[in-house]
């Protein structure tokens, strides 16, 4: 069975659902957030409706860097903008992107791919003996063990009935120990 075979009805499903959320958003209440922590609805609705572009994006190209200059054009791209136009780009970009799907090269991915955030890759999460990692769906990861003695060993925990998975053997992005997570649960290493 072919890779497209395996994702088409996935996406299909995925797109739907998520037209469907996009279509209750209220263009009257873009502004408005859950917490005063949260992103404005309207942003994160625009920011899930280009999902599928993102699709197109990794099927194009071999690499994609972002700075903090193309979320501000993006950002001010959306400006004055509501639910029409957001689904208008929806629609345009789920059906770009399943076409590309089905005519998946699937040679094409075992070549690498990389997206940088900025100068160098930001978002790296090291993760210890019982520590759980969540990874949104279809976002483009590598699990990297930046131990050269200890073997690594995980649980992949995936929600829906299909697995949508491409294992790419891959050169990593960036040495895993220059990069370390650090939050309120994770200490920074003394």
């Amino acid at each position: 069975m072919k890779v497209s075979e395996t994702l088409l009805p996935e996406f299909d499903e995925e797109m739907a659902s998520t037209r469907k959320f996009l279509e209750l958003v209220p263009d009257e209440k873009l502004g408005w957030k859950p917490h005063e922590k949260s992103m404005p609805l309207g942003r994160l609705a625009w920011h899930v409706s280009e999902f599928p572009s993102w699709c197109c994006t990794t099927l194009k190209q071999d690499s994609l860097t972002l700075t903090q200059e193309d979320s501000q054009k993006t950002a001010a791209a959306r400006e004055g903008k509501g639910r029409k136009e957001m689904l208008s780009g929806f629609d345009e970009s789920v059906k770009e992107a399943r076409t590309r799907l089905a005519a998946l090269d699937e040679a094409a991915l075992a070549a690498n791919w990389k997206m940088v955030w900025g100068d160098q890759l930001q978002y790296v999460a090291e993760a210890g003996p019982g520590d759980f990692i969540f990874v949104p769906p279809y976002v483009p990861h590598q699990e990297i063990n930046p131990s050269g003695d200890d073997e690594l060993e995980c649980i992949v925990v995936r929600s829906g009935q299909a697995a949508v998975v491409v294992n790419l053997d891959i050169i990593p992005a960036v040495n895993p120990e220059a990069v370390h997570w650090v939050d309120d649960i994770h200490h920074e290493h003394t």
